[in-house]
């Protein structure tokens, strides 16, 4: 995974306008802004409703940084993408 990559989708979560459903997870604290009521939950590819076309490169980058057991999440205060551990609800940075 490189810089690029995660650069990418997080522009493309904002063009698609993701997460689509309100999945806010309280109480885990964004590393970056230090929030703890803006992580949301992306939703996997198979959930999202449309063209596929235009969830091709989001299926794509989805697979590139998703890590088995934890959640994709982005801050919707300051944008940045976490991987979420789903035990412990710790968010770490994805950085590339």
């Amino acid at each position: 995974m490189e810089f690029k990559d995660v650069e990418g989708f997080r522009s493309l979560i904002i063009e698609l306008d993701l997460p689509q459903r309100a999945n806010i997870l309280f109480g885990v604290r964004c590393p970056v802004c230090g929030k703890t009521d803006r992580i949301c939950l992306l939703e996997p590819p198979d959930e999202l409703a449309g063209n596929l076309g235009q969830y091709a490169r989001y299926i794509e980058l989805w697979s590139l940084l998703k890590v088995d057991g934890e959640y994709l999440a982005v801050c919707k205060f300051c944008g940045y993408l976490h991987s979420i551990d789903g035990s412990e609800k710790l968010a770490k940075i994805i950085l590339g």
